[in-house]
C-alpha cells in the first residue's frame, strides 16, 4: 500500500479505504503484539486476506490502469496472497476468504512460497523440532592441521590452568584457522546439496584439501562413491563413528 500511495494515491483513495487501512497497517510491525488467542488470531489473519483480495481486485479490475499491475510490490502481494489463502463458498452461498493449512488445502513447497516482502529470496526452514528460522544457509569452510599426539593429548587438557600458563610463558602460538570458502543457500536446501559445489569452488581456487572433514548433513552415498580416489573426506555417518569417501 506504501508503494501504491507514492505513485498512485488519487487512484488508491478511491480503490479502498485508506483510513481504515491506515489504521490497521500504519503503526509499524514491532509496535504491537500478535492477539494471546488463537481464535482472535484466525480473524485476524482472515482481515489481513480480505484486505490483501480488496487491494488485488482493485488493482486488476478492468477499469484499473495496467500499469498498477506492474508495480513490483502489488505483484508480490498477489502472489503471496495465492500462496497463503483461497476462496470458497460457505453454507450460506456467501463468498469467504480463508487462509491455507498446510495439512488440509496445502501450500506450496518451502523453496517456492514467499517469506517475507521484503526479501523475496529468504525462505523459512526447520532443524529438527525446536529450530526454525527465516532467511538463508551459510556454508563455511575454514582450513585446519592435523594435530599430533602430544598435542591431541594437550587440548583434552585444556582447562588445566597451569598447563596454559605454561603454554602462555613459552610463547606457544598456533597458527590461525582461515576460512577458504563462504557459500549461502536459501533456508530450504538441504546441508547434502552443498558439498559438491562448495568442493568445486575450493578446487577452482586452488584450495581443494587433502582431507575435508564434514558435518553429518553433508555426505551421501553418491558423493562418497564419486570421491573415491580424490581427497579423503571425514564425515559422522548414521551408524558409524565416521564415514571415509
Amino acid at each position: 500500500m506504501e508503494a501504491l500511495a507514492v505513485v498512485a494515491p488519487s487512484w488508491l483513495a478511491g480503490a479502498v479505504d485508506v483510513a481504515e487501512f491506515t489504521h490497521r497497517y500504519g503503526p509499524r510491525v514491532d509496535s504491537w503484539r500478535m492477539p494471546s488467542s488463537q481464535t482472535k488470531r484466525d480473524r485476524l489473519a482472515q482481515v489481513f486476506g480480505q484486505d490483501a483480495l480488496a487491494l488485488c481486485r482493485a488493482a486488476w479490475a478492468p477499469g484499473a490502469p495496467g500499469w498498477i499491475r506492474e508495480i513490483e510490490a502489488v505483484q508480490v502481494l498477489r502472489q503471496i496472497l495465492v500462496q497463503n489463502y483461497y476462496l470458497r463458498t460457505d453454507a450460506k452461498g456467501r463468498e469467504v476468504i480463508v487462509k491455507r493449512a498446510a495439512d488440509d488445502e496445502g501450500v506450496p513447497p518451502g523453496q517456492l512460497r514467499l517469506a517475507s516482502p521484503y526479501d523475496l529470496d529468504a525462505r523459512w526452514a526447520a532443524k529438527g523440532e525446536d529450530l526454525f528460522w527465516m532467511g538463508y544457509k551459510i556454508h563455511l569452510t575454514e582450513s585446519c592441521d592435523t594435530p599430533t599426539e602430544a598435542e591431541a593429548e594437550a587440548e583434552a587438557e585444556a582447562e588445566a590452568e597451569a598447563e596454559a600458563e605454561a603454554e602462555a610463558e613459552a610463547g606457544v602460538r598456533r597458527a590461525p584457522n582461515l576460512i577458504t570458502d563462504v557459500f549461502t543457500t536459501d533456508a530450504t536446501v538441504p546441508d547434502v546439496k552443498a558439498t559438491a559445489p562448495v568442493q568445486r569452488r575450493l578446487a577452482e581456487r586452488g584450495l581443494k584439501p587433502a582431507e575435508h572433514y564434514l558435518d553429518s548433513g553433508y555426505p551421501s552415498a553418491g558423493l562418497i562413491t564419486a570421491a573415491a580416489g580424490q581427497a579423503s573426506a571425514w564425515s559422522p555417518c548414521w551408524g558409524t563413528a565416521r564415514c571415509p569417501a
